[in-house]
């Protein structure tokens, strides 16, 4: 969805440089991008379908449980109530980002919130860093 901007990219009225054939000046409007939410509820929507289809290899041996055991509908069903539950369990830690992003970001000034997210970056690609290194240490 779009939204109407200021004229000619100019707040004070339309740009005297964009100028008709026959001398007169015309009007015209920008149209911006409206802002849309970085999490909204059909995203988490789309986070809870795509995390129960998610491969899982404990599904994985479930299922050939019960195809051994040759009790197939039980292993199914087992394995849809896991899909279920790890969807249901990604919508809610969603809707709880939801919230606190809301009260986090009023009590947050400009420059605050805006280190935080490079902050948190920084602390991940550290940690997988030490990680990494512990591993080939342990070769």
């Amino acid at each position: 969805m779009a939204r109407l901007g200021s004229w000619g990219g100019h707040p004070g009225g339309p740009d005297p440089h964009h100028v008709n054939a026959d001398g007169t000046a015309h009007q015209h409007r920008h149209l911006h991008p409206a802002p849309t939410e970085v999490l909204s509820r059909r995203s988490l929507t789309a986070l809870a379908i795509a995390g129960g289809m998610l491969p899982s290899p404990t599904a994985l041996v479930v299922l050939l449980a019960a195809v051994a055991l040759d009790r197939i509908a039980y292993g199914l069903a087992l394995i849809g109530a896991f899909s279920l539950g790890l969807a249901t369990a990604l919508v809610v830690v969603g809707l709880v980002a939801l919230r606190a992003r809301g009260v986090v970001a009023g009590r947050m000034s400009g420059r605050t919130a805006r280190l935080v997210p490079v902050l948190s970056a920084a602390s991940i690609t550290l940690l997988g860093l030490v990680l990494t290194f512990r591993g080939f240490v342990q070769i």
